[in-house]
């Protein structure tokens, strides 16, 4: 019943909606400086925790998932190829 609201040009033309993507990319914030870094997960994995280098400190610290940013979808052919991941 979402359809109805849904502008001309977002309804699919059979008239289901797309499928969700196994894959989303989130946002993970450095836990001391605040620094940002863009990772890609499973949809369906738990929130990501990572020791990554951080530049404003100059070593490597704990980067926890703050924002989810979009779904494989979204992402671009370059970004796609880049990660490994089939369309």
């Amino acid at each position: 019943m979402m359809e109805a609201f849904l502008p001309e040009s977002t309804r699919p033309l059979d008239g289901t909606m797309g499928a969700k993507s196994k894959y989303v990319i989130v946002q993970l914030a450095s836990v001391i400086t605040g620094a940002t870094r863009v990772w890609l997960r499973e949809r369906a994995a738990d929130k990501t925790a990572r020791i990554l280098f951080d530049p404003a400190l100059g070593r490597e610290c704990l980067f926890e998932e703050v924002k989810r940013i979009k779904g494989k979808t979204d992402l671009s052919k370059h970004v796609k190829k880049m990660y490994g991941i089939e369309n």
